[in-house]
């Protein structure tokens, strides 16, 4: 299926070719491709992208300045897809724990098709309506995807990086590349590790922040967004990480939970001080069976937890006057004791 589709976008680029864009036409003719990089996946979407699907080559032509073509006819074997020209995109997206909820907002412009003809545009998948050549389309994308979590830090990542083929031909004209991101987590430290582009803060409150990006251009996104930020340690507990959404305020008794994989884990250092009766009423098999538990427990410490025992009965008495670190010896003498 991949292959048939970049098939289908390569035939589709070989037709548009053709397509007269003007005297005034501000761009070089596209660059041939490189040996190594001439494979059918440069034509997969890197990004969201609008083909009008291409049946009849006779439709194929510039809306605005018609052009007389009487050698083409007949119809293609199977459709072509001719990448749109992109006029404006947007992004937004809002992170919440370790789910991203991504909208896009786009405009394609159907420059290849004659304006009295029309033809199915799809995105991805086929759209139902058939678009007029000429048309301006506007398309608004929402989905939720989840983020990376590794060592501390979430990671988002969204496809949004454009071929150099779905620039718009005449290009004096700089146009506006935005990107609003929010995390609303409850869960973030405000410490970004690293992004993508030059975001600027907007807003920087307790487990929510706000970036924008914007820049006026000539050519689109060359780059896919990403963003790692720290998440505290005070929400995570042991493979799960909790967070209250902005949204759940209002709601009692609900949170979100995210549940990382087995092989991802947080490691805590624990302190723990045992209290044991040794009054007359303990002595026996029920001081054996004390003991006997506090040697297990000691030996399930990992040498970077700590702990202290207190032993009470006529008289108290601690096994330090602080906290012991578990190490290998600290563990034996307890025991012996």
């Amino acid at each position: 299926m991949p292959e048939d589709f970049a098939k289908a976008v390569e035939d589709g680029r070989k037709l548009g070719k053709r397509i007269y864009l003007g005297k005034d036409r501000a761009v070089a003719p596209p660059k041939p491709l490189p040996a190594m990089e001439k494979s059918p996946h440069i034509y997969l979407p890197s990004g969201p992208m609008v083909y009008p699907v291409i049946s009849d080559p006779r439709i194929v032509d510039n809306p605005d300045i018609p052009s007389y073509q009487p050698h083409v006819h007949g119809r293609l074997d199977r459709p072509a897809l001719i990448p749109l020209q992109m006029n404006a995109i947007n992004l937004d997206v809002d992170c919440h724990g370790d789910t991203d909820f991504v909208q896009v907002s786009g405009t394609w412009r159907v420059h290849c098709v004659m304006g009295i003809r029309s033809c199915n545009c799809p995105i991805a998948v086929p759209m139902g309506d058939q678009i007029d050549g000429g048309t301006s389309i506007s398309i608004k994308l929402h989905w939720s995807q989840k983020s990376s979590y590794n060592d501390g830090q979430l990671t988002l990542t969204v496809p949004f990086s454009f071929p150099e083929f779905v620039n718009p031909a005449i290009r004096k004209i700089a146009r506006k590349e935005k990107i609003h991101l929010n995390v609303n987590s409850g869960i973030a430290t405000g410490i970004v590790q690293a992004t993508s582009h030059p975001f600027k803060e907007l807003k920087s409150e307790t487990g929510e922040i706000g970036f924008l990006y914007e820049a006026n251009v000539l050519t689109w996104f060359e780059t896919d967004l990403s963003l790692s930020y720290s998440v505290s340690s005070s929400n995570i507990f042991g493979g799960a990480l909790f967070s209250l959404h902005r949204y759940m305020i209002q709601i009692k008794g609900i949170c979100s939970i995210c549940i990382f994989s087995p092989e991802v884990s947080m490691v805590f250092r624990k302190e723990v001080i045992f209290v044991v009766d040794i009054s007359g009423s303990m002595r026996g098999k029920s001081l054996e069976s004390s003991k006997h538990a506090i040697n297990t427990a000691l030996s399930n410490l990992s040498q970077e937890d700590s702990f202290n025992i207190i032993l009470f009965g006529d008289e108290t008495f601690l096994f330090c006057t602080s906290m012991v670190l578990a190490s290998e010896e600290a563990v034996e003498r307890a025991s012996e004791g």
